[in-house]
């Protein structure tokens, strides 16, 4: 569709968009909302607990890629492979929060002042992350639109190598 003709995205490649898109969706619907704890867990300034987490994360990340490649097994078993272990990470920081707080999730949870509050600060938090990766990520968007997806592939990879050096 409109998608696939405003990236130009050649045929071959459709149906692996398609579906890195939909794990992506349904990924998000998970990690935007589990990603408060590991804010809440940096509110609380326990940056090592935040650091021992992201790393082990990473690690655990790094070794599923060697496996799902080294296996053959494609781009969205591994692309899969990765959400699911950020929701673990973010599932991590949860039991990690309740262990260092009287934090516990309640639901149907009713206190309207507590919601204004909470969406109040969160609301305007929300907004600032979305036109970051709007503002961050859009070379890419061009990058995609004025010349091809496999243009943002390779361009992404020579981005990110200048970044390691940074």
């Amino acid at each position: 569709g409109h998608f696939c003709s405003f990236f130009k995205i050649p045929i071959k490649d459709i149906v692996t968009v398609k579906q890195l898109f939909i794990v992506a969706g349904i990924s998000a619907l998970f990690i935007l909302p589990l990603s408060t704890f590991r804010g809440a867990i940096q509110g609380m300034n326990l940056w090592n607990i935040d650091a021992l987490v992201n790393i082990s994360i990473q690690f655990l990340n790094l070794l599923v890629t060697i496996f799902i490649l080294n296996r053959g097994y494609g781009i969205i078993p591994l692309f899969v492979a990765m959400q699911v272990l950020t929701i673990l990470g973010s599932l991590l920081y949860y039991h990690i929060l309740k262990q260092k707080t009287a934090f516990a999730l309640v639901f149907p949870y009713r206190e309207r002042n507590i919601y204004k509050v909470i969406f109040g600060f969160s609301c305007f938090m929300f907004l600032s992350a979305l036109i970051n990766v709007f503002i961050f990520q859009i070379h890419n968007i061009l990058i995609g639109y004025f010349i091809s997806i496999t243009a943002v592939s390779i361009y992404a990879v020579a981005y990110n190598m200048q970044n390691y050096f940074r």
